[in-house]
């Protein structure tokens, strides 16, 4: 596995927009993760979106501002989703 960071476009408290790296013929996107910061987590619509056709995990965690953060965490199965963890603590 390799890192590969992503370069924001337009960021705002509400919206991130990001150029993805190009992927080599034998590369895959395997775990996208990204947080709320102080807001809960969740998959937004645009998460959906973007998340409908790929295979890969998907994490975010929200409420950084707080002892426990929230985290939402789901296998992306190329056409649905599969929550794994719907819960305060991992």
């Amino acid at each position: 596995m390799e890192y590969r960071r992503l370069e924001a476009l337009k960021a705002s408290p509400d919206t991130l927009e990001v150029a993805r790296p190009s992927l080599e013929e034998h590369e895959h996107l395997a775990v996208d993760l990204h947080s709320h910061g102080h807001g809960k987590a969740f998959f937004s619509p645009t998460d959906n979106k973007d998340d409908r056709f790929e295979v890969k995990l998907a994490i975010v965690f929200g409420n950084l501002d707080e002892e426990t953060p929230s985290i939402k965490c789901r296998l992306c199965t190329g056409g649905g989703f599969v929550n794994l963890v719907d819960a305060q603590t991992c």
